[in-house]
Formats: structure tokens, sequence, C-alpha cells
């Protein structure tokens, strides 16, 4: 049989440049649309294990910034003899990056121009120095120097580390700041956005706020203004699909923009991560993270897939249960199994006890090193890829036959057909019909080349409930 694939299985290919030993060399790094002209231009990795500590003062000079005094010193070592630094302030801290420890970056702005074993002194605006911190001491990564507008440093820190062999840190930072963006992009459609002046009760008796910070353009209504931060951070037909699902939920009024009191429970935003769990596997692939949280008071797997345009400029396809470029959300395709929703390309096994049996086999498709696997329980069935190399199972089809197990939009084996038709308003039964050749199947999502939640029906009633992941 043909192997079922996963789009996760992509790999990484080019794996991070190595570092070179000698001081000062070069590094040649993409731009970041257009806001970083110079990113790792120079590594002044002077000693990755961290910098022997010397007094903070140079000739009796005390530490004259708002930094550590070990911080201090590791600039003045940076600087060389008779260097000498203008500025030097926190940039940003940042935990879950570094196992154990946290992540700081200061940006230092040197006086004199540090030069070169061979003498050449490096023209940047301004140095960064990576600094981990553990146990109370604080040890330089490394440093390296960038243009004047290299944008958000935790982007410029995030390239600098998988360029200097620690992927798995750089992917993590990369992901915390574009989730920090996302959550700030979204804020105003959940009612979490700065407020201004007292709350409006319309004539149906909605309640609605006022968002500060947006005024009437004649060129660009307010709600534009709104599609353009959703842009920043998230793929365009996903941002556009946020507009859309908030439909009703803003108002242009007297030259303001206005939010509905209950913007987070028209959205269906319940949804909670604990950032602390944020993970990668090799059965996602490169561009994903896991979280684990909450949604719709049940735990959930949440994962986060981030892709880059042409300036290598980071941005989500898939946040929450939103998802771009065309792809279901895995939340959509969720069963609520044992307490929990379980997800497509989840790793595990539901909790719902011993399995009633398990089968394995290999396909045909002539990759080694993989198989399948199906495990069943009492009216669940769900089916996994495995990477025996990695030890990894990636579920990719979950079957139910029994009733009391919701799916994401609350339908389960039991319901009618109404009840379907309600909760998918999208589906169009006619068409259905003519695609599928019978009433008695109904699928939402992409059922050739994609992943879809499929209702097999009797007599009206919903007997069975599919969620697959398929290629063409």
């Amino acid at each position: 049989m043909k192997r079922p694939h996963t789009y996760f299985s992509t790999e990484f290919h080019g794996g991070p440049r190595a570092v070179r030993a000698r001081l000062g060399n070069l590094f040649a790094a993409p731009r970041r649309s257009g806001r970083l002209l110079l990113l790792c231009t120079v590594l002044l990795v002077g000693a990755l294990g961290g910098l022997v500590a010397c007094d903070a003062a140079r000739d009796g000079e005390r530490n004259p910034f708002p930094v550590p005094d070990e911080v201090y010193a590791m600039a003045l070592e940076l600087a060389g003899p008779g260097g000498e630094t203008v500025d030097l302030k926190l940039a940003f801290s940042a935990e879950a990056v570094l196992t154990g420890a946290t992540l700081e970056a200061y940006t230092m702005e040197p006086g004199a121009r540090p030069e070169d074993p061979e003498g050449h002194a490096f023209d940047a605006a301004f140095t960064f120095l990576v600094v981990r911190l553990e146990e109370g001491a604080r040890s330089l990564l490394g440093s390296f120097s960038v243009g004047a507008d290299a944008g958000a440093p935790e982007y410029a820190v995030a390239d600098y580390l998988r360029a200097s062999g620690n992927e798995d840190a750089g992917r993590r930072l990369s992901f915390l700041r574009l989730l920090s963006d996302a959550d700030a992009a979204v804020a105003p459609f959940l009612d979490r956005a700065e407020i201004e002046g007292a709350p409006v009760s319309d004539e149906n008796g909605v309640v609605w706020r006022r968002l500060a910070g947006y005024e009437k353009q004649e060129d660009l209504p307010m709600e534009d203004q709104l599609l353009s931060q959703l842009r920043r951070v998230f793929a365009q037909n996903l941002a556009e699909r946020l507009m859309q699902r908030s439909d009703g939920t803003f108002r242009e009024w007297n030259d303001g923009l206005w939010i509905r009191s209950d913007a987070a429970e028209r959205l269906g935003w319940d949804f909670t991560a604990d950032l602390a769990t944020l993970r990668f596997s090799g059965a996602y692939g490169w561009d994903t993270a896991v979280v684990d949280g909450t949604a719709r008071g049940a735990p959930i797997e949440w994962h986060f897939r981030m892709s880059e345009d042409g300036d290598l400029r980071p941005y989500f396809i898939h946040y929450y249960s939103l998802c771009g470029e065309g792809w279901p959300s895995d939340a959509e395709c969720a069963f609520l199994l044992g307490g929990a929703w379980y997800v497509l390309f989840q790793q595990g096994e539901p909790d719902l006890g011993a399995p009633l049996s398990s089968e394995s086999w290999t396909g045909d498709s002539g990759y080694e090193g993989s198989r399948f696997l199906t495990r069943t329980w009492d009216g669940v069935e769900v089916r996994y890829s495995v990477d025996e190399a990695a030890d990894l199972a990636t579920a990719y089809a979950v079957s139910v036959t029994a009733p009391g197990i919701p799916n994401w939009r609350g339908i389960e084996v039991g319901s009618t057909r109404a009840a379907v038709l309600a909760a998918y308003p999208e589906l169009d039964e006619a068409e259905q019909e003519k695609q599928n050749g019978t009433r008695d199947l109904l699928f939402w999502g992409r059922p050739v080349g994609g992943i879809f939640v499929g209702f097999r029906l009797e007599n009206d009633v919903v007997v069975q409930m599919d969620s697959q992941f398929v290629f063409d």
C-alpha cells in the first residue's frame, strides 16, 4: 500500500554554518524586510564559554550604565585596549529559550570601534552581547554587530543563534517573539487592547468600548488598519479569515473604532497556552512549535506553524485554531478523548486505557525505518505513522463510532443531519451529494490532498466521524 505522508515530514535542509574560531571572521546573513541591514556582519566571539570576570572598572572608572557589572566587564573586554562604550543597555531578557537558563541580550554602542586582528574597524551601529544567565552567574555566548534598523532585537539574536550553531534556541526565540507580536495584533479582537473613555450601550443593549490609538484616515478605514496590523504577523488569507470571523464585532462611530464587549465570546476565543512547554519535534517539521494549553475547557496540544517571505520576514500560517494556506486547523479535526482534545499530528495515545487491539504494518513506499500502526479502543480507532529511528508515532487519522465523544464543533455520533449542517454552515449539501454520490456522506475540509472531517450518516443520524490527513 502507499505510505500515508504528513506534511510535517519535510526536513530542514542546509544546516547551520559553523562558527569560525578566529576573532572577527565574517558571516553573510539574510536580510529581514529591510530592517536588518547587516546581521551577523561580524562575530566577536571572544570566548564562547564565558569571559573571565574582570573588574567592572577600568583605571578606577565606575560602571556608568544600568547593567550588571559583569556585563560592563564583558563590554570593556570586547572593546579592547583603548576602546570605550558610550551606551550599554538591556535589549531583552527571555526565558524558555535556553535549557535551565535565561537568555539576555544587551546592546553596546562603542565609542571607539573595535578592530579585528587584521586592523579593520567594525563599522556597525551597535553590537549585541548575547548572555546566558544561570544560577545568578552570567557568561557571554557571543556577540555580533548589526545595522541601525535591525528591527526587533529578538529576531536579530535568533538569527545569530541559528547561524552560530544553536538552531533550537534560535527557533525557540523566533517563535516566542512572533507569538508575542501575534498576541498584540489580535488583542483588539478580544477586547484586550487599551480602551479609552466610558463604554456605550446601543439600542439593542450591546455594550461597545472605544479602542485607543485609532484615528480616522481618509485613505484607510479603521478596520483596514486592523487588517494591516494582522498582516505583519499572519499569512494574508489567515489575517483575512480573522477579519471575516469578526464581522459585526467592530464599528466606526464618532471618529473612533469601537469593539463589542463580548468580542472574545463571539469569536469563541477561550484558548490558553503554556509557553514554558514550547518544544520542537522531528515529526512536525522545522517550522512548527508545539505548546500545551487549553481550549473550551479541556487540555489541548497547540501546533503553531511559522513561515517566512522572500525577505525572511517571519509570520504565522497557523495560530491557535486559525490556519492559513488552505489548510484546516488541527483543532478543527480534534475529538474530546479521555477528557482532553486529541488532535491530528499529536504524538502519544489518547487517555483511553489499554487499547483493545494493535496492528503494525509496513507500506510499499520504499521508505526505510518507517512503519504504520493502528490501535483501537471501544468505538475509537487511531492510525499512526511511525518513524522508528526517532521513535516517533504521529497520529494522522482518527475514527469514532461511539456516542458521547464530541468533535471540535460539538457534533458526535447520534447527532442529526440538521445539527451537522447547523454546525458547519459552509457545507453545501447539494454539492456534497453531487461530489460524493450519496447524501449519507458529508466532508468538511479537503478529503483529497489535505485535512478533512467526515461524517457518515444513516437515516439522517451520524453513525461515524473521521478526521484524517491525506495527500493527493
